[in-house]
């Protein structure tokens, strides 16, 4: 069980500008489990205690804006020592401008544990004993020069390092890089741009593949705030083939944003890989939050490298749901809620993805009701590729899922929240799939000023035929906020 203390703290740096919020917190967890080992045939029970330090930062002044925030997890095994680890959870986004309008410097930063294999062991928690899961971290800096000519031409130059390292020889390292120059303009209601870019993605497990690709885009706003765009250009790869080729791109997109409230996109492109989309859609009306996704793209799995303003999930949710809870904790386990339920593996090689996410949060007076869903098909497209992955295995990965949260507030301030979380992956060549769900009641009340007391109970059943089990668990969980 994941429990983040925190509290705003409001605190200027030695430069002494206002706008940085530090939210430092300490929580001690105390699990009961009747199979720590998630199986069938050699259930233990357990009392597993875990120890978390976090801190989260946040800061808004003019020069610097992001967020961060980190836990130090310890978890002690009372039957077994061999059986303790201390885990990470990092979540950072940073935007600096280090000369006004001309110098920037993006960064982000995750650390998390992730599922190394579709098709292996799943679980809810990060304590129980499970192989199928390794740490991953992953960084990327990308800095940003911007100029200006004769005040109607922008330019940009933009550069981008990302690295991903895994705590297991399942989850090997990988570098990508990425570098793009780019000027647009604008005449009336009519812009225009032109850019150049080059990109690397190198599995160390596998082979390294680069990209270069030259356009120019068109596009026209017959209303302020609808837009429509096309773009057309030309590019060269090796991923599908030891030699590079070169290719046609072409595609047209659409935006519009009526209020600061709802905003949609939708673009298509042909591309070397095929038909390529994008299509998102976002409102927040009073009292709910809805959102909408549906990609089909190339994914590397870089950390953000090859964005230019890429934001982890947990951040862009984080970000949206601020008018909907403003108190930073809840929001906290809201976020953590919707994620849940998102699947997932670590791959070595380029890969294809069609996704598709859902998710709306509605808040009451005393009652608020969060749902997500989410269907994945995801293949490998470098497929001369010798890493050793899922995809390498099969052709094809097909995972849907879906998550519920309901919770109450009590007149006292406590708080009860009942969850519901399923993941499915489906059959796919002579690997078998898979099915998770897990059910959790639980219940968080203020204890004191800064003091916070939560109690929780939880069931998974996991149907596979490799390791098929149940497992159930109770915690509790105090959390101090300094």
């Amino acid at each position: 069980m994941l429990a983040v203390a925190s509290t705003a703290a409001n605190a200027q740096d030695q430069t002494g500008s206002r706008g940085v919020v530090i939210t430092p917190g300490l929580s001690i967890s105390e699990t009961i489990t009747n199979n720590r080992n998630l199986s069938s045939t050699d259930r233990q029970s357990d009392a597993i205690t875990q120890i978390s330090p976090s801190i989260r930062i946040s800061s808004q002044t003019a020069r610097l804006q992001g967020t961060l925030d980190y836990a130090l997890n310890a978890h002690a095994y009372a039957r077994d020592s061999s059986r303790n680890t201390v885990q990470n959870a990092l979540s950072a986004s940073l935007a600096a401008e280090l000369i006004e309008r001309h110098a920037s410097v993006n960064a982000l930063a995750s650390i998390s544990r992730q599922s190394i294999s579709a098709f292996g062991v799943q679980s809810s928690t990060n304590s129980a004993f499970n192989p199928n899961r390794a740490e991953v971290r992953t960084y990327s800096v990308s800095p940003v020069l911007r100029g200006n000519v004769g005040g109607a031409i922008d330019l940009e130059a933009r550069a981008s390092y990302g690295r991903s390292t895994g705590d297991s020889d399942r989850a090997p390292d990988s570098t990508f890089t990425s570098a793009s120059v780019s000027a647009t303009g604008q005449v009336g209601r009519v812009g225009w741009g032109l850019n150049a870019g080059k990109s690397a993605a190198d599995y160390h497990a596998g082979r390294r593949t680069t990209q270069d690709n030259a356009g120019g885009s068109l596009n026209w706003s017959p209303l302020p705030d609808f837009r429509l765009s096309a773009r057309a250009g030309r590019e060269s790869n090796d991923v599908l083939s030891v030699q590079s080729r070169t290719t046609s791109s072409y595609g047209a997109g659409v935006e519009w944003q009526p209020s600061e409230r709802t905003q949609l996109s939708a673009r298509a492109d042909r591309r070397y890989f095929g038909n390529g989309h994008n299509l998102s859609f976002s409102t927040r009306m009073r009292g709910s939050v809805w959102r909408f996704a549906d990609s089909r793209d190339v994914n590397s799995n870089d950390g953000g490298a090859s964005g230019t303003n890429a934001v982890t999930a947990y951040n862009n949710l984080f970000a949206q749901l601020a008018s909907l809870v403003p108190d930073p904790l809840q929001r906290d386990q809201l976020v953590r809620s919707l994620l849940a339920s998102q699947g997932g593996f670590l791959t070595n090689a380029v890969t294809l993805q069609r996704r598709q996410d859902a998710s709306f949060a509605l808040q009451g007076l005393r009652t608020s009701f969060t749902a997500s869903l989410f269907r994945s098909d995801t293949r490998r497209l470098d497929n001369l590729s010798t890493a050793l992955d899922d995809l390498a295995l099969v052709d094809r990965i097909r995972q849907h899922g879906y998550g519920v949260n309901a919770s109450y507030r009590l007149p006292q301030g406590s708080t009860v929240n009942l969850g519901y979380n399923r993941t499915s992956t489906a059959d796919s060549g002579a690997q078998r799939g898979n099915d998770q769900r897990n059910f959790s009641l639980s219940m968080s009340t203020q204890i004191a000023l800064r003091t916070s007391l939560s109690l929780s109970l939880r069931h998974v059943v996991f149907e596979s035929v490799v390791q098929p089990y149940n497992e159930s668990g109770a915690a509790a969980t105090l959390s101090f906020q300094f």
